[in-house]
């Protein structure tokens, strides 16, 4: 009898084929109401969350997938918050966390270098003086 080698490693269990159907399931999922958050997706197939990333960076097709899921799950989140379904307080939470979202824009100077613009009121010398250069830029 002739005895087969096996192959050294672990075998490849996320094929191609298989992150192509995933991403067309993902689309499917994330169009129901109730399913908005990534990680429960990741969950109920198998995987870690954080590895939903990894398939984007090596398939273009679940790339598309996952920028739409992320997208339909963000605009489920503002509407829940905005509509009170959801704690608008943990939305913004999730929101800062999930989506990039900021408080504060960043402000660049005239030259684009990323220096903010400083405004600050010029001292008067007296009363009589000029008041039209009280701001500076």
């Amino acid at each position: 009898m002739k005895q087969m080698k096996r192959k050294a490693g672990r075998p490849k269990k996320y094929t191609s084929k298989f992150i192509s159907k995933l991403a067309k399931k993902l689309l499917v999922w994330i169009q129901v109401p109730e399913n908005f958050w990534l990680g429960e997706f990741a969950v109920e197939n198998g995987f870690d969350r954080h590895r939903l990333t990894e398939f984007a960076n090596n398939h273009e097709e679940f790339s598309l997938a996952l920028k739409i899921a992320k997208q339909s799950a963000e605009n489920r989140i503002v509407k829940g918050a905005i509509t009170g379904v959801f704690n608008s307080t943990f939305c913004i939470f999730t929101l800062k966390n999930i989506a990039g979202w900021r408080d504060v824009q960043e402000i660049t100077g005239k030259d684009g270098e990323g220096i903010p613009l400083i405004i600050y009121e010029k001292p008067r010398k007296n009363k009589d003086s000029d008041d039209t250069n009280l701001l500076e830029k």
